[in-house]
């Protein structure tokens, strides 16, 4: 068989201003927009050259916020992010527990909004030792309540659709809240 052709563009916009107040603080911001292709299985469902009708880009719209201060032994960075990312595909495989059988969920229109704040700092007192630190705390979660069509693994027969209802829901798989603390040796200029 042969598949239809599908050109989907793309583009990235992205900007940023910094301020600074003297020589060692300063306040930045930046913004962007990005409608990033989606992957290969959102285009032919299923498993068959059919396109799908409801094929759109995944949109990414962020701003962020912060302050940095710089000195010769402690640069520091705090800032606040929000991002909103819309129109996510993704296709998800699961066993039915009742009758052992294999499905595919091919889940359209996924919403999800990122927003936090996150801080890091290095000290280095001496020439040879350093010490660098962040935390990042998030908020991520779902928005909106998307659709998801069912498909039989076997004879990828489309077997029925729901409503996810995902609104308000934190987003899995990523991390919410991360930290980490560490140090630097320099014993040379080389090593």
């Amino acid at each position: 068989q042969k598949s239809e052709k599908v050109n989907q563009p793309g583009y990235n916009i992205k900007g940023g201003v910094n301020y600074n107040i003297t020589r060692n603080h300063n306040l930045f911001a930046n913004a962007g927009y990005y409608e990033r292709q989606p992957f290969f299985g959102a285009v032919f469902l299923n498993n068959t050259n059919d396109v799908n009708p409801g094929l759109t880009n995944e949109k990414v719209a962020s701003f962020e916020v912060g302050y940095g201060f710089r000195s010769s032994k402690v640069n520091a960075n705090l800032n606040l992010y929000h991002t909103s990312w819309n129109d996510i595909y993704r296709r998800l495989s699961f066993r039915d527990a009742t009758t052992n059988l294999a499905y595919q969920a091919n889940l359209l229109g996924l919403n999800q909004v990122h927003k936090g704040i996150e801080f890091d700092i290095t000290y280095r007192p001496l020439k040879i030792i350093g010490f660098d630190g962040m935390i990042s705390v998030g908020d991520f979660k779902y928005k909106g309540n998307p659709s998801a069509t069912f498909i039989d693994d076997q004879n990828n027969q489309n077997v029925g659709s729901t409503t996810l209802y995902l609104d308000g829901l934190k987003v899995g798989d990523a991390a919410q809240f991360t930290s980490s603390i560490g140090t630097d040796i320099y014993p040379t200029d080389w090593l």
